[in-house]
């Protein structure tokens, strides 16, 4: 019988390192199902803000169109340099005389610009097209 004591007792020590054993296990498989939540949460987390930088990104180069834009109609905008006509004459005047000398020059280029669409005014009326209401036509079903 002090054969089977020995055995029983080593199966019995092996029985309680066993439970410990998948105790451990146990407790090592929740840890690793929590790091991996955490792992999926993360991971979502930086395809949020990659979505966001990506949006950001687009905003940015709209941002910069929108500027070019900008710089595009503030330069059609402000006055270009304006040549003067007598530059010999003007040379010898004050400086704040120059302001009058720009605007006269704008004047001058309106009052071209007038003809010009003066000249354009009358070879439109010299055709020999006439346009007559006729009553008869209902305009609606045309």
């Amino acid at each position: 019988m002090t054969t089977t004591s020995p055995r029983t007792a080593f199966e019995q020590q092996l029985c309680t390192h066993l439970l410990s054993l998948s105790e451990v296990v146990e407790t090592l498989a929740d840890r690793l199902m929590e790091l991996e939540t955490r792992l999926a949460a993360v991971e979502g987390q930086q395809q949020e803000d990659a979505e966001i930088a990506a949006v950001s990104d687009d905003a940015g180069e709209l941002l910069l169109a929108s500027e070019e834009k900008v710089r595009m109609l503030r330069d059609r905008l402000s006055p270009g340099e304006v040549v003067e006509l007598h530059p010999d004459s003007h040379a010898e005047e004050a400086p704040a005389d120059e302001d009058h000398d720009i605007s006269e020059a704008l004047e001058m280029a309106r009052d071209d610009d007038r003809v010009e669409d003066e000249a354009f005014s009358d070879e439109t009326l010299s055709d020999d097209t006439e346009y007559v209401d006729d009553p008869q036509i209902d305009l609606l079903s045309a």
